[in-house]
């Protein structure tokens, strides 16, 4: 299962599971967050599958992106383009038994390299 990509060839700056997004008063625990260089997805399990619950476009001059190797305690935070902010936090533990462990939303996955 592959995920959309409305991106032409979307390059990954930014790769987070287990992850704790947090999107105004909600927040998704146990997510897969996937930060392009245009766009924020995050993905959460629904039992063996994986539902894409975030797709938007953010404001990179606005946001905060850790490099993609940073320590986990290092937040993300996103200015969206609509004008609401998406914090994402490192979720403590390994995420074991999830379907968006090891998985890749598309392929290739490119990965930035700063």
């Amino acid at each position: 299962m592959t995920a959309p990509a409305p991106e032409q060839s979307p390059v990954v700056i930014r790769d987070v599971f287990p992850a704790q997004p947090t999107l105004g008063e909600v927040t998704y625990r146990s997510a897969r967050v996937v930060i392009t260089r245009e766009r924020v997805y995050v993905w959460v399990p629904q039992g063996r599958e994986r539902l894409l619950v975030v797709d938007e476009p953010y404001l990179p001059e606005q946001s905060t992106v850790p490099r993609y190797n940073a320590p986990p305690r290092e937040d993300t935070i996103l200015a969206l383009v609509d004008g609401r902010t998406l914090t994402v936090r490192r979720q403590r533990g390994c995420g074991c038994g999830s379907p968006l462990r090891g998985w890749r939303p598309w392929s290739p996955f490119l990965v930035a390299a700063a």
